[in-house]
């Protein structure tokens, strides 16, 4: 009985976050504001419109598999000022759309794995902003893994 209670705390505090996120329409866009909500993980419940999603600010150190897949409509995703020091392979699966990512100030270590692996399924990416992380091990001139990458910040 007491893991059922917890369960049903656990998904009425999973369902609150979603609902704290400020939902704004700009033109056609419509951009989730979830900063500074002290989230641990990439939350649920968001429209599935969504075009730009921010998710700076928060305690989040570990996007899980598939954390995106719900979100095919987005074109925008900021993740600044986390603790994000892992990226399951598949974490951005479903981001057919997304143009724009950026991760800065992260504790992520920047090698090529997370271009072949985990960067590689966003394929129309233009922008992508990984300044002040740690450990940068990346030449930056082999762009062979994101072929529409226009700007890297590095």
């Amino acid at each position: 009985m007491p893991t059922l209670i917890y369960l049903i705390i656990s998904l009425i505090n999973f369902s609150v976050f979603a609902h704290k996120c400020r939902i704004a329409r700009h033109g056609d866009q419509t951009i989730a504001d979830c900063t500074r909500l002290k989230l641990n993980f990439v939350p649920t419940g968001l429209p599935l419109s969504i075009s730009g999603l921010d998710l700076s600010y928060n305690q989040i150190s570990k996007l899980e598999n598939n954390a995106f897949e719900s979100f095919s409509n987005l074109t925008t995703l900021t993740m600044d000022s986390n603790n994000i020091d892992t990226i399951d392979g598949p974490a951005f699966k479903g981001l057919k759309r997304l143009r724009w990512l950026s991760m800065k100030h992260n504790q992520l270590n920047i090698c090529s794995t997370i271009f072949d692996i985990v960067l590689k399924p966003l394929l129309h990416l233009q922008h992508l902003d990984i300044r002040y992380n740690i450990n940068k091990t990346l030449d930056i001139q082999n762009q062979r893994f994101i072929p529409t990458l226009e700007t890297i910040l590095f």
